[in-house]
């Protein structure tokens, strides 16, 4: 299962604010396969948000 971040015209990463294009590293070891849970990028995109919605107990 490749990532859901990943663009296949022009392979790139649109998991933050901004254009990203992987190395074929990244390509082969996180976008294009089940390993992309590991992918900084993709877990940046993940775990930021969720930590944005958080509310901070006083």
């Amino acid at each position: 299962m490749k990532c859901p971040h990943l663009l296949t015209l022009l392979p790139s990463c649109k998991a933050l604010d901004r254009p990203y294009v992987p190395s074929l590293f990244e390509l082969d070891e996180y976008c294009c396969a089940k390993a992309h849970r590991k992918c900084p990028l993709y877990l940046k995109a993940i775990i930021e948000p969720a930590l944005e919605s958080t509310p901070v107990s006083a």
